[in-house]
């Protein structure tokens, strides 16, 4: 094996030429080294920044030019692609891969951004989640949320605790999960969807759900969705315009027309006979909307049944008495008449 050393003004580079299983090319920063003048930097013809390596903690990898340039003391982040973790500086297990992917998150930690754009303007927030192209872009957000799906996001900004899944899914309030957007048809899999019921867990349980004085006062209608009127308020997909095949699924979902109850009706009556319903999902903020839970109406349903039995078995028990007591007075008035001995 021939070796041969080049010294330069910054560093010491060693070719190893010939060998087996050993480095080829071995390139030993100096001391003081920064992020800002990368270990290794490629450029065009015409002088601009294509690539660059820097050369910071052991743990930690950034690729790209200004990828992670302010990092001080961030361990075990990762950064791949333009301006990917630009502004770390004490964040650590961060991972961003794509252009501008967790651009402006100094301090945060346990963030991990792929796509181009992704939770860009997120700062000084941790354990956050977004997979897809430009997702998240816009808002500043919280701590503990999952964007997956190109352009997924927020109305506003420090939301906390949400899932969005989709393209263009946007979600309007903290500890929410939307799935897909305004002209998915349907969701479906091969078992129900199981909320938590033990009883080991539930507190200040009463026996008070209303059954017959909620439902009769409830007004089943048939509608359709103003889609255009949601995307116009809820600015889905950010405002822009759609393709031609989502436009198309938007027209085509229009047209079904749909059972169900106005939420803030179901509101009106249950507020009246004093219920908290927790079938009525009321906005959280001046953006949300309402919604309704169309699996917690079965409650009140089997309250009215149970009361509708317990009235029907009240008034057999009510007719049987009757009528024993007819049979008594028909036999008295028979013996009186000598009909019977």
């Amino acid at each position: 094996m021939k070796k041969y050393s080049i010294l330069s003004c910054f560093t010491l580079i060693t070719l190893s030429v010939f060998g087996q299983n050993e480095s080829k090319l071995i390139i030993d920063a100096s001391p003081d080294q920064t992020n800002l003048n990368p270990l290794i930097r490629v450029r065009s013809f015409f002088g601009a920044d294509l690539l660059s390596i820097t050369s910071g903690n052991p743990s930690t990898t950034f690729m790209g030019n200004r990828a992670g340039e302010d990092n001080t003391t961030g361990s075990a982040n990762t950064g791949c692609g333009y301006v990917s973790l630009g502004n770390i500086k004490t964040g650590s297990n961060n991972t961003g891969v794509g252009a501008y992917a967790l651009a402006n998150n100094p301090d945060g930690n346990q963030n991990t951004a792929v796509g181009s754009g992704a939770i860009t303007q997120t700062n000084l927030s941790s354990v956050n989640t977004s997979v897809g192209y430009s997702a998240g872009y816009l808002r500043n957000f919280g701590w503990n949320n999952v964007l997956v799906g190109a352009n997924t996001d927020a109305d506003q900004n420090d939301l906390f605790n949400i899932i969005a899944v989709g393209q263009g899914t946007l979600l309007t309030s903290s500890s929410t999960a939307r799935f897909g957007n305004s002209a998915t048809v349907s969701y479906g899999g091969w078992a129900d969807w199981t909320k938590i019921s033990d009883g080991r867990f539930k507190r200040n349980v009463k026996s008070n759900v209303p059954g017959l004085a909620l439902i009769l006062n409830l007004r089943p209608v048939t509608y359709q969705l103003d889609l255009s009127q949601i995307k116009s308020i809820l600015h889905e997909n950010r405002g822009t315009a759609r393709s031609e095949d989502l436009e198309e699924a938007i027209n085509d979902k229009e047209k079904i027309v749909q059972s169900g109850f106005i939420a803030q009706e179901v509101e009106k009556v249950a507020t009246q006979i004093h219920y908290d319903f927790s079938a009525v999902d009321t906005p959280q903020n001046e953006s949300d909307y309402y919604g309704l839970r169309y699996a917690e109406f079965v409650v009140p349903l089997i309250k009215s049944v149970q009361e509708l039995n317990q009235a029907l078995n009240s008034q057999n028990l009510k007719l049987k008495n009757e009528r024993e007591a007819l049979y008594k007075k028909l036999e008295r008035l028979e013996r009186l008449l000598g009909v019977i001995n």
